[in-house]
């Protein structure tokens, strides 16, 4: 992500805005708000939202292999 990606998502973060920022959704039910149409004023950030969503999804798929692999290793050893 670039510098401008991150200022973007910042200035989103600004405007708290409800489309883009609910403490209650899922990574997955983020990722599919972002595939509808968002509001012209606010096409600007999608890009940007996405890339950061993929990011997390990323880091999130990231973690579960290795809770996954830890998991075999202490079976195994046991």
């Amino acid at each position: 992500m670039s510098t401008d990606d991150l200022k973007l998502l910042q200035q989103v973060t600004d405007k708290s805005n409800f489309n883009f920022h609910s403490n209650n959704q899922t990574l997955k039910e983020a990722n599919m708000r972002l595939h509808n149409p968002v509001p012209k004023d606010l096409q600007v950030y999608k890009p940007h939202l996405q890339k950061s969503l993929e990011q997390l999804v990323n880091g999130a798929n990231l973690q579960a292999k290795l809770r996954r692999s830890q998991n075999e290793t202490s079976q195994t050893s046991s």
